[in-house]
């Protein structure tokens, strides 16, 4: 059986949809929320596939170098998208650091339950 050629100087669109959404569920439970910033940089069709990832809800709880992925998330395109940031648990955040979430500019709540050097008076 003869195989299906493309002529030369004609090109053929390949539509990837139907596996998209399996793609996207797996890089999507792989990736956490600043690498996924990084691929989706990648090209059109990587932004436009992650592009669902939820960047309403940032949750960075427990962390130890939050201040370093507050700045890193504060510069990709999340941080457009974020509405709500929990930092709950993370012992090393500092009153200074918070100036950090200026970078989100649709920002609506801070979660800073048990953050032990955030005091409530300043």
């Amino acid at each position: 059986q003869k195989m299906d050629t493309i002529p030369r100087g004609t090109s053929r669109i390949i539509s990837m949809r139907p596996a998209t959404r399996p793609v996207q569920q797996y890089l999507g439970s792989m990736l956490d929320h600043l690498e996924v910033c990084r691929v989706r940089k990648v090209c059109k069709s990587w932004n436009l596939m992650l592009g669902s990832k939820g960047f309403r809800n940032l949750k960075l709880e427990g962390r130890e170098k939050v201040r370093e992925l507050l700045s890193r998330f504060g510069d990709h395109i999340g941080a457009f998208e974020t509405r709500h940031v929990s930092l709950r648990f993370c012992a090393a955040l500092e009153m200074s650091d918070l100036k950090l979430l200026e970078n989100f500019k649709n920002l609506e709540s801070v979660n800073l339950d048990y953050c032990q050097k955030i005091k409530n008076d300043g």
